[in-house]
């Protein structure tokens, strides 16, 4: 009320300025999917994830560009740009034959940070939205993406190399449904997408229609990472049963058990069922030739291979290729590779970890030594031709920027813990904290320093922002 007793207008104006802010948020979620998008594909083809960051430039455009104020910038970006000081350092004090991949991936996190800051500049933004927004970019893509990995597995099965994928790796065709040669990286966007989907299911008007498609986009997307030959799908890929019984239990009343929970899972295995018995060929191959698609051009093998007209058993592929077979009983013989005396799996990273700490009791445990250990990783374990490092990213951040650049890189697992934490149970109601669960070991285990895998950064902004809203996630009010 003012002065005369006339109302003001606010509250309309505040609605509007509500609705703004959340539209932003999901648009610049959508944004930030596009990480995960193109680690589905190769290059140049992952170029096609960006279409996933148009809704939100044509919304910077139409709004305009607003930063947060620097009191509500959260820690967890503060420290990501504190390692990447440290890293713009440690190009200078050690530099690296390599150092195009570093720029690369310090530019794709700051991208993401960007996105993030410029996705949550209004106080009344909700972290719902960004997190609905991430998933609505990124399940529609990964879909599409796994459907053409099965049908790539599938030919592949019966001796027959997809022409395109073929080209981009003309020396180790791809396993399985990946269609890159990271199957990690290709994996981790299916689980994300999966653990997407089943978060997304236990809304109160799912229709019986939305159900069967989400149980066959579940069916068809676990299919694809489970093809892939990647150890840690296998294992993270328990993460989607157990995030399904843990809403269940939170969410769906006991009465419709059966019609929410049981036939679902019944009807998810089935389809996984035939679609594993579709995929895989009864004889092995005996020879392998290369199907082209007209119109889709032939990267740097295309020189090796015929038109692109000609059928495929008229395109033998290059003798001496690298290509394995990959079938369901895959995931049997994986399995065997975890074994107590393979190492459970970390036999190919123990010699790397033990030349990584050497490094450090020599020079590198205070001050580091720059970027320069990717020389001699390189040199140990490559040839001196492609670049190596410790495959530990904690690490890789201590031999970069020393000690500090080690609390650093441990203090980002830390808010995200606290992130997990703050959270409660809306977070694992949205999918945030299962996602970040599943990204742990990737970040763990996998790739250079922790911006060499910008999809654990983009987890870790996701989460802080579902713990930063403290709001029920939409959606999901327990029927009773």
């Amino acid at each position: 009320m003012i002065g005369n007793g006339i109302p003001q207008q606010e509250p309309e104006e505040s609605h509007l300025s509500r609705s703004n802010s959340n539209r932003r948020a999901y648009v610049a979620g959508m944004a930030m999917a596009a990480p995960f998008a193109a680690a589905t594909l190769p290059y140049p083809w992952l170029l096609l994830s960006l279409v996933a960051g148009i809704p939100f430039v044509f919304h910077l455009a139409r709004y305009g560009v607003h930063f947060p104020k620097v009191q509500r910038v959260p820690a967890i970006v503060w420290t990501v740009l504190l390692l990447g000081l440290f890293h713009l350092y440690g190009l200078w004090s050690g530099p690296t034959p390599f150092w195009t991949r570093v720029v690369v991936d310090m530019g794709i996190v700051a991208l993401g940070v960007g996105v993030f800051l410029l996705g949550r500049a209004e106080t009344d933004a909700s972290g719902n939205e960004m997190l609905e927004g991430f998933f609505a970019a990124l399940i529609p893509f990964v879909f599409v993406t796994a459907v053409v990995g099965l049908v790539k597995a599938a030919l592949l099965e019966r001796g027959i190399l997809v022409g395109f994928v073929y080209a981009l790796y003309p020396e180790q065709y791809p396993t399985g449904s990946s269609l890159r040669g990271d199957i990690n990286l290709f994996g981790l966007s299916m689980l994300v997408a999966g653990l997407g989907l089943v978060a997304n299911s236990f809304d109160r008007n799912g229709s019986p229609k939305r159900t069967v498609f989400r149980i066959l986009a579940l069916a068809l997307i676990v299919s694809a990472g489970l093809l892939t030959e990647s150890r840690r799908f296998l294992i993270l890929s328990l993460l989607i049963p157990t995030l399904w019984l843990a809403l269940t239990f939170m969410l769906v009343p006991r009465r419709r058990f059966v019609v929410k929970v049981l036939l679902p899972v019944a009807g998810l295995l089935c389809a996984i069922g035939a679609l594993f018995w579709i995929i895989q060929s009864p004889a092995p191959f005996q020879k392998v030739t290369v199907m082209h698609f007209p119109g889709i051009p032939q990267d740097g093998a295309a020189g090796k291979m015929e038109a692109a007209s000609a059928p495929p058993e008229e395109n033998p592929a290059r003798p001496g290729i690298t290509v394995r077979q990959t079938d369901p009983a895959t995931i049997y013989r994986l399995l065997g590779t975890m074994a107590a005396n393979q190492a459970y799996g970390f036999e190919s990273r123990a010699e790397k970890w033990r030349l990584g700490a050497s490094l450090l009791e020599e020079r590198a445990w205070l001050g580091g030594i720059g970027f320069a250990y990717h020389r001699t990783f390189s040199c140990r374990f490559a040839a001196c031709g492609s670049l190596d490092y410790p495959h530990f990213p904690i690490l890789s951040e201590w031999l970069v920027s020393g000690i500090a650049g080690a609390v650093a890189a441990v203090a980002i697992y830390v808010l995200l813990f606290r992130s997990i934490w703050r959270s409660g149970w809306d977070g694992w109601k949205s999918g945030s904290s299962a996602l970040a669960v599943a990204v742990l070991p990737y970040s763990l285990l996998s790739g250079d320093t922790l911006f060499s895998i910008p999809q654990f950064i983009i987890i870790c902004l996701l989460a802080q922002s579902q713990a930063v809203s403290g709001a029920p996630a939409i959606g999901h009010d327990r029927e009773r």
